[in-house]
């Protein structure tokens, strides 16, 4: 299935805001739900996404990856090179934060998680994370 990410707003078909049952019409069932956290935050697991709720189920981030495609400007997030991938969001975004397990775009609302990048930095991201405004203010 092809992800086409707006920022601060979807990634395909899924749209941050969602309601659970929303969500669902989409995607189907849940494989799975978990509890996390002190806000209590609900995931739900499906086969290519998982999709974090609030105390509201309210759509609040969508975590993609394989096989799902995630297409941003053009480009698979899940299939280019974790290290091109990252030059790319440094040159548009200044305050791109990266650690050794990725990189988060406040400007984009974009993560991608790619934990063995300093080993394999030409592999491409585990994950992306869209997430909606805020979602980083509470962590």
């Amino acid at each position: 299935m092809e992800f086409l990410i707006n920022p601060y707003q979807s990634a395909g078909d899924l749209v941050l805001g969602m309601t659970d049952k929303e969500i669902q019409a989409v995607l189907g069932a849940p494989k799975d739900i978990k509890i996390q956290g002190w806000d209590n935050t609900q995931i739900h697991t499906f086969d290519q996404c998982y999709v974090y709720f609030d105390g509201n189920n309210i759509c609040e981030a969508i975590e993609l990856f394989k096989p799902a495609e995630v297409l941003f400007d053009s480009k698979n997030l899940l299939s280019e090179p974790y290290n091109a991938i990252r030059e790319e969001f440094a040159i548009r975004d200044k305050q791109l934060e990266h650690d050794e397990v990725g990189l988060t775009s406040i400007k984009y609302g974009i993560e991608l998680y790619a934990p063995y990048s300093d080993d394999e930095p030409t592999h491409p991201a585990e994950s992306v994370i869209v997430f909606s405004k805020g979602f980083y203010d509470k962590k």
